[in-house]
Formats: structure tokens, C-alpha cells, sequence
């Protein structure tokens, strides 16, 4: 009996195979992580922003 024949890419490496560790993964595109980090920074400092407006105010 053979076994079936997965299709495999240009490097050889069929990476829908389980028994492949995730470390051998090929490198993502790095511009999702470097938004979502700048979106997050930008709410931290909105939220320093908010903190320093409130406490220069006076309390009514």
C-alpha cells in the first residue's frame, strides 16, 4: 500500500505536515507587529494624556 502524496512547496518542506517543529516556519511580514505596537503606544499615551489633563484641572 503507498501512501498518499502531499504537495510539498519550492523548498521542499511541507509545512501542513504536524511533525514539522514551529520554529522551522518561514519569516512573517514584520508591518502587522509594527502597527498594532504603534496603535498600543499611541492609546498609552492618550491615556498619560487624559491623566496629566485631569490632574492640572480643578476639581468643581
Amino acid at each position: 500500500m503507498t501512501e498518499p502524496q502531499t504537495k510539498k512547496s519550492n523548498d521542499g518542506i511541507d509545512w501542513s505536515d504536524p511533525t514539522i517543529p514551529v520554529g522551522n516556519a518561514p519569516p512573517m511580514a514584520r508591518w502587522p507587529m509594527l502597527v498594532t505596537g504603534m496603535a498600543w503606544a499611541a492609546g498609552v499615551a492618550f491615556l498619560v494624556m487624559m491623566a496629566i489633563a485631569r490632574l492640572s484641572t480643578s476639581a468643581l
